[in-house]
């Protein structure tokens, strides 16, 4: 019963005007029904007036005859009779209602017992006084009958008119009334089921825009307005999640302009220690430099040997400092979009020096990229995408043991297609669930608990791909891993 009335506003219209059309087609018939029956009746008074009319034609033609014993008078009563009944007979089958057909047949057996004793009383001239005389009795008394029976029926058909006039007029009172409800119950659902749910949706998005992200209370009403207020409200939960991931990507973004300053502060220490690891290594090579030619303090004095591998182990390890500082400015300048062909060994090389601190021990990258292989990429943007997956590569094995691929190859183009790269980088992680794959790229969709991600790596990593003219898809089976694809040209032209 209840799914009855789960029912959308287009049908609860539909009903609505189905009810309102048949209450006006019912109303209609009624009406119509009432009037016809009105002429019906009419027509039938205006016969039965014919009728009474002849009815006293036919009393005072039986008065004439009676008194003068003319037969004229007789052939005159005789044609009023014939007139009555050609009268009778010529009443329509829809005259012949149930409350007047007794009533007629009554009248024409009057009618013809009349004429019955007016035939007899001229054909038997030679009847006795008495005999004539009950004859005379029976005629004037079935001409009152006559005269009584038609003026009765006429009386009743009238007040029959009457009713059906009155009863008439109850009806379009009681069907104006009903359209009076009809119309307030409509316009009751208008405010209660369309209008005023509508203005709390319209309340709520003021809210919204004015940065509170409360839901709104859902009205039941089994319609399209409950679905509304239902998805109003998933949305609001999702700006507000949105919103907190937004906060979260500005606090990264203002980690990452902390970190550039840093980055640029550390540069000049690096270049001092490096400078002056060279003077004492020149200062040790140089003659009496307590034996460190070559690096190596000779087999005399093992300390001078140590003290020149220590220095050149922090020279080697301040170059490398430095590359990562050097890799950190270049991430974090803002440059335009400016393609050029590079060794993309070199770039994942890059890459992989600046997120080393980023893979925990028990997690192996393992790249297989020609050294040969070049593309005209953007060398900051395409660095920032690969920094992206692989991270989140790192971060979909969670716990080691485990181990990421990064491959690339030259993908031969089909028909007039030119050839193309194709860059893979493959985890062995968790995976991705089959439902999630479509919206990976959707910008703050994420996987991970809140705070721990903000949905905007691979958006980024998306863009990326699509500035260089490329395009990106995952393959990942939940338990097995994931991999990412890039297939970018191995030129920018156009």
């Amino acid at each position: 019963m209840k799914r009855l009335f789960k029912i959308n506003i287009r049908q609860k219209v539909l009903v609505g005007l189905c009810v309102f059309m048949l209450g006006i087609g019912a109303l209609a018939y009624i009406s119509y029904s009432n009037l016809v029956r009105i002429e019906l009746k009419v027509s039938l008074v205006e016969i039965v007036d014919d009728l009474s009319n002849i009815a006293l034609e036919i009393r005072r033609t039986e008065k004439n005859f009676l008194l003068y014993g003319e037969a004229a008078s007789f052939d005159e009563n005789r044609a009023y009779i014939e007139r009555a009944f050609a009268l009778l007979t010529t009443i329509p089958p829809t005259l012949n209602l149930p409350t007047v057909d007794q009533p007629l047949s009554g009248l024409r057996e009057i009618l013809r017992a009349y004429a019955e004793v007016m035939s007899t009383l001229t054909t038997r001239p030679g009847l006795d006084a008495e005999a004539r005389k009950a004859l005379v009795e029976r005629l004037r008394e079935n001409g009152k009958q006559l005269v009584e029976r038609s003026k009765a029926i006429s009386k009743y058909e009238r007040a029959d008119i009457l009713r059906i006039n009155h009863r008439l007029r109850q009806n379009l009172l009681t069907s104006v009334a009903v359209l009076v409800l009809i119309g307030l119950a409509a316009f009751l659902f208008m405010v209660f089921k369309i209008i005023l749910p509508l203005q709390g949706i319209e309340r709520s998005t003021a809210r919204i825009a004015k940065g509170n992200f409360e839901p709104m209370p859902v009205w039941n009403t089994n319609d399209e307005i409950q679905r509304v207020m239902e998805a109003m409200n998933r949305m609001v939960h999702e700006l507000d999640k949105r919103r907190d991931q937004l906060v979260q990507a500005q606090k990264l973004s203002s980690i990452g302009t902390l970190a550039s300053g840093i980055a640029h502060q550390l540069n000049n220490p690096l270049n001092n220690i490096s400078t002056s690891c060279q003077i004492l290594m020149e200062e040790a090579r140089a003659p009496g430099g307590a034996g460190m030619e070559n690096g190596t303090g000779g087999d005399s004095d093992p300390a001078a040997a140590m003290a020149a591998r220590m220095l050149a182990n922090i020279e080697q390890e301040t170059m490398r400092a430095r590359d990562i500082v050097r890799g950190l400015l270049e991430f974090s300048r803002q440059q335009e979009f400016s393609p050029a062909s590079i060794p993309l060994r070199e770039v994942v090389e890059r890459v992989l020096r600046l997120i080393s601190s980023h893979v925990p021990p028990g997690i192996e990258i393992v790249t297989d990229v020609p050294a040969d292989l070049s593309a005209v990429m953007d060398l900051q943007r395409m660095q920032e995408a690969l920094i992206n997956l692989l991270i989140n590569a790192v971060q979909a094995i969670g716990a080691p043991p485990g181990e990421i691929g990064v491959t690339a190859l030259r993908m031969p183009g089909v028909a007039d297609e030119p050839d193309s790269l194709l860059i893979s980088v493959a985890d062995t992680g968790k995976g991705i669930a089959q439902e999630d794959l479509e919206r990976i790229f959707d910008p703050f969709f994420t996987t991970k608990d809140v705070g721990s991600g903000t949905g905007l790596g691979l958006f980024v990593v998306y863009g990326i791909v699509k500035q260089h003219r490329g395009r990106i898809w995952a393959e990942s089976e939940p338990g097995r891993g994931t991999t990412f694809h890039i297939e970018l040209p191995l030129t920018q032209d156009g």
